[in-house]
């Protein structure tokens, strides 16, 4: 009851704000200093210094602003004029002339695209990783996406099914939200595979949260938010025809291709393809399993944008996804498995389907108020085989979100308030493991968030989130309170320092979660029914830039600390031949540090240095120890350099990977991994419509010698293939192509 109180008493507030202390008006007119005939300027800020209380002019150009007591000083500024000061004495009617700050001429302007943005004046800790970033590698999905950021590690979570995992302040990618264009996406079953659903050409940019989220993008993100920004129809950026070939020298090939489509300014089309297929599976550890399973993938998404009117824009679309993964055992031994006559094969065959729409309802005359609703509807299923063991799935979902925004008096006082509703449907079957019926959960929720800026100096931002978690199988509910904060400070335009804290919760999914335990022999032992997850996490970053404007410089410094309240344990330590999942029954935490530079060196060649450390433990029946299988140490290089007409360009990165604790799997098995080096270069040449690039990875050949356990016997007692700690892939060659059209 306190949670839906506090929660209460902050919406009463927001909304009567603004009938508080006032005792008159000001009236006036905002005009663009003209000759004869100047015209209205709408949306121009209008407030008082002393308080920073203020509003917009509406489609005329007109303000009505109140006020506490006079002689006051208000200010009136719009982006692209001078400000404009007014000492105000009465409460006569003005007209205020405001003079344009630049007047353009046709002149050749060059720019500079960074490759990974990271403002001084957003109060979140953000990272936008754009396109140059993206094309810095192959970047043939998401999880390849990372290579070159030194924020997430990317990891093959066992040694057969080619499954990845990305890692964010030192902890599994299932505690970072993803998202697509701020909708939850990549949830439950497609929680490990998911970051191969998106293809890399697709992706206009990424952006990276660290830390606790908004509430607007729900009660998750434990660790931080990745949200993926796609092409988009109606943003002349996105050219009118796109393709993209690729190969490698495994035979893996490629092709993307993207055609825009525009009827007039108020309807616009963009088709996305993408096709993989990858049959050649090599063995170069000699154990007779394929080092990387073969990938067939068909991926379509079709999206619109439809303007209706001046307040309304709506944009919906469709995605396809047909993905077929095979690996395991390359040939049948002979003479050594007489029980057994059939290989140890492993297959993940995958079909989704996604529909989503959007409707903003925005008011020109009031640019800081708009109405945003968000539908999505997906169908997700997966059959699966790990040698004898099956585990197939479905889950349907439904998602809705409504938000209302606009300011209390002035622009410094936002507000959002808004409502979600999911619904999810998961049926699961495995032999390993017994399942009750379908589960279906209904989780209707309210929050409210409110922003305050004192000019560009600082920021705090609040939010509050009430969920509730109606268990449809047995009529249980499970309230979730989820608060957070977020605040920024600049000591100068250059110098800042942000803050944030918040809970958040995760319902977890134990065998979608943790898929790889499948490629086993070990027996699975859940003792309790999996309830929510809930954790803090706090954290705080310093962003300094400098340099000059030749040559740019900044260095950023990251201290974040995660802990768990409540938490699904995977206990690989405790039984050689048991994984034991049980719920969290003392500590578990994860504490991240990590500190950036980049600097343009000279013009045309950047360096990027970062260095990570992570401390990562959980108590297993009852020790605090390390989790296995996570890096202490992190440390990157990475240097771009491009010509000076942009018509070549070479990008070298070097990643160190620190020791990391294993699984204690037989008496032979070390404690710790060995640390080492991987090596990527690419070089590209850029003509008018096309582009030619190839490159390397791994360039060192550095590979995980025996990543499977008894890998001449994976029917017995001791075959395991989850202990995997490096790459799996030797070095990769690649080639390609990208045809531009506008």
């Amino acid at each position: 009851m306190k949670a839906k109180s506090s929660l209460t008493l902050l919406l009463l507030l927001i909304i009567g704000y603004n009938s508080v202390f006032a005792q008159g008006t000001i009236q006036g007119i905002v005009y663009e200093k003209a000759e004869a005939h100047p015209p209205f300027i709408p949306g121009a800020n209008v407030y008082w210094m002393r308080t920073m209380e203020g509003v917009t002019t509406d489609a005329s150009g007109r303000f009505s602003i109140a006020y506490t007591s006079l002689p006051d000083t208000l200010v009136i500024s719009f982006i692209g004029f001078k400000s404009d000061t007014l000492v105000v004495s009465t409460d006569k009617q003005f007209s205020v002339f405001l003079e344009k700050s630049l007047e353009l001429k046709t002149v050749d302007i060059t720019g500079k695209q960074d490759a990974l943005v990271v403002s001084t004046m957003k109060p979140m800790n953000v990272e936008k990783i754009t396109q140059k970033e993206l094309l810095k590698a192959a970047c043939c999905n998401l999880s390849e996406a990372f290579e070159t950021n030194p924020t997430i590690s990317v990891a093959y979570k066992d040694a057969v099914t080619g499954a990845k995992e990305i890692q964010m302040l030192g902890l599994s990618g299932i505690y970072s939200a993803l998202l697509t264009e701020n909708i939850p996406n990549m949830r439950g079953l497609a929680g490990i595979y998911g970051l191969t659903f998106v293809p890399g050409p697709w992706m206009e940019s990424i952006q990276l949260s660290k830390g606790a989220g908004s509430v607007l993008n729900g009660y998750e993100s434990t660790t931080g938010l990745i949200n993926v920004e796609f092409k988009k129809p109606n943003e002349t950026e996105t050219p009118r025809f796109f393709l993209n070939l690729f190969a490698e020298d495994n035979l893996a090939t490629e092709l993307n291709a993207i055609h825009k489509t525009n009827a007039g300014e108020d309807f616009s089309n963009l088709l996305m393809v993408h096709g993989r297929y990858m049959n050649k599976m090599s063995d170069l550890n000699n154990d007779n399993f394929a080092d990387v399973p073969s990938d067939k993938q068909v991926n379509i998404y079709d999206r619109f944008q439809l303007h209706l009117s001046e307040h309304v824009e709506t944009q919906f679309g469709i995605k396809y996804l047909l993905d077929e993964i095979s690996g395991g055992e390359l040939n049948l031994p002979t003479g050594i498995r007489p029980m057994y006559n059939y290989m140890y094969e492993t297959k993940v065959n995958t079909k989704r389907f996604e529909a989503y729409g959007k409707i903003g309802i925005v008011y020109p005359e009031h640019p800081s108020k708009s109405i945003g609703n968000i539908f999505q509807f997906v169908d997700h299923r997966m059959n699966s085989s790990f040698g004898n063991t099956i585990y197939n799935a479905k889950e349907r979902s439904f998602f809705y979100q409504g938000i209302y925004q606009d300011i209390i008096i002035s622009p410094a006082h936002l507000y959002k308030v808004g409502v979600v509703l999911n619904w999810n449907e998961l049926w699961q079957y495995s032999g390993k493991v017994a399942f009750g019926e379908t589960a279906r959960k209904l989780i209707p929720g309210i929050f409210a968030e409110y922003t305050y800026s004192y000019l560009e100096k600082f920021t705090l931002i609040t939010g509050l989130r009430e969920d509730a978690l109606l268990n449809q199988n047995d009529n249980t509910a499970t309230w979730l309170f989820t608060p957070r904060i977020h605040g920024k400070y600049n000591f100068s335009e250059n110098f800042v320092f942000r803050f944030s804290a918040g809970r958040s919760y995760r319902e977890p999914v134990p065998l979608a979660d943790h898929i790889s335990l499948l490629a086993t022999s070990r027996w699975l032992d859940i003792t309790t029914v999996p309830e929510e997850e809930e954790a803090w996490n706090y954290g705080i970053n310093l962003t300094k830039k400098f340099g000059s404007e030749e040559h740019p410089a900044s260095i950023t410094l990251d201290l974040y600390r995660t802990d768990f309240v409540k938490q699904l344990v995977v206990d690989l330590y405790s039984d050689s031949n048991i994984i034991h999942i049980y719920s969290l029954d003392g500590k578990s935490y994860s504490n991240s540090a990590q500190v950036s530079f980049n600097v343009e060196v000279v013009h045309g060649l950047d360096l990027r240095l970062a260095y990570k450390t992570d401390d990562v433990k959980s108590t297993y029946k009852g020790i605090l120890k390390q989790q296995p299988l996570v890096s202490k140490q992190r440390a990157l290089a990475n240097l771009a350099w491009e010509s000076k007409h942009t018509h070549w360009k070479a990008d070298y990165t070097l990643v160190w990977e620190g020791a990391k604790r294993l699984q204690p799997l037989s008496v032979s098995t070390p404690e710790y991994s060995p640390d080492f080096f991987v090596m990527n270069f690419q070089l590209t040449k850029t003509f008018r419509r096309f582009e030619i690039y190839g490159g390397a990875e791994n360039i060192l050949d550095f590979r995980q010698r025996d990543p499977i356990l008894s890998a001449d016997n994976p029917f017995g007692d001791t075959f395991d293939a989850t202990n995997v700690w490096g790459p799996l892939q030797g070095r990769r060659m690649y080639i390609g192509l990208r045809v531009t059209l506008k």
